[in-house]
């Protein structure tokens, strides 16, 4: 059995994703950089959007004429050592978005790099409002044979709550399917969905913002 707990990336865990609305520029502290020699062709900014799947979104767009290969280092502790690195290649005219989940509340530390130059550099502190829903999944094959992902629920609030469960099978940014229950006030429940695809990605909402977005890979067996 597996679970899921909705607690932002671990380190190393960087997650390509698109940004689900218009984005609000994070409140950031930008730390100065090193002079380069000439301008580079492409620039990076972070952005958050407190009640989207991706709480923080690092954009890169490549302005030049020839493909660009970055490296994106993250600090998720801000204890002055990076946690994660690498980075997409981005083609000519080209944004890419790197979305990190739901990232807890706190400072984390960006930095985009080319191999002439460094793109950006800052600071971002992340201060989100609780949706007022928690969620996470487990996963187990019951009867030997049949996958079945359970979603667990809990409204935290003294109020109703519409959910809504969102299952993207081909992981293409686009739910395949959707459902979720109306919570009563302090509600527990659990959702179960017999599985056939081996991996594929859920989130779960309310009406303020998401309070999970994960993948799930389920072995060979779906």
């Amino acid at each position: 059995m597996t679970s899921d707990e909705p607690t932002g990336i671990s380190r190393r865990g960087v997650v390509k994703a698109a940004a689900w609305s218009l984005p609000v520029i994070a409140a950031t502290t930008t730390v100065p950089l090193a002079a380069a020699s000439a301008a580079p062709a492409a620039s990076a900014y972070i952005a958050t959007t407190c009640g989207g799947p991706d709480r923080l979104t690092l954009y890169i767009t490549n302005s030049g004429t020839s493909a660009l290969q970055t490296f994106v280092d993250v600090d998720l502790d801000d204890d002055g050592v990076w946690d994660a690195g690498d980075g997409p290649i981005v083609n000519p005219g080209e944004t890419q978005t790197l979305g990190y989940g739901l990232m807890a509340n706190g400072a984390y530390r960006f930095r985009v790099m080319t191999a002439d130059a460094v793109l950006l550099q800052e600071r971002v502190v992340l201060d989100c409002a609780p949706v007022g829903l928690r969620a996470w999944t487990t996963s187990a094959i019951e009867n030997g044979t049949n996958p079945v992902l359970t979603v667990h629920l809990q409204n935290e609030t003294s109020s109703p709550m519409q959910t809504y469960i969102d299952l993207d099978w081909d992981r293409d940014g686009i739910p395949d399917s959707g459902d979720g229950p109306v919570l009563a006030p302090n509600e527990y429940r659990e959702v179960r969905y017999e599985l056939w695809f081996a991996d594929f990605g859920v989130t779960v909402r309310n009406d303020v913002g998401y309070a999970l977005n994960t993948t799930v890979a389920f072995g060979s067996g779906a």
